[in-house]
């Protein structure tokens, strides 16, 4: 979670700031969006909530289709938060001997 709280406001910033001249330069920003995505659906609804909602903010883009990876978290992200783990997997019943 260190790891997103710290630099992820660092790659919002330098989206917005840093202009990539190459074309090969260009797809790190969607990479490292995708990789920060990746990291903060592994996180609990509680915390990952603040980070999507910068995210949202900082990644959409006026066509819905230039940001599949921004859609899949949230999908993910609302599907946890609907149905918990917890509530769907069943009571463990075994006793260790």
């Amino acid at each position: 979670m260190n790891l997103v709280k710290n630099w992820l406001p660092f790659l919002i910033v330098c989206k917005d700031k840093v202009v990539l001249d190459k074309e090969s330069d260009k797809l790190l920003y969607p990479d490292l969006e995708q990789a920060f995505l990746k990291i903060i659906s592994t996180l609990p609804i509680s915390d990952s909530k603040d980070f999507l909602k910068q995210c949202l903010i900082s990644f959409s883009t006026d066509k819905l289709m230039d940001c599949p990876h921004l859609v899949s978290t949230l999908k993910t992200w609302f599907l946890r938060a609907i149905h918990p783990p917890e509530a769907l997997a069943p009571p463990c019943t075994t006793t260790l001997a």
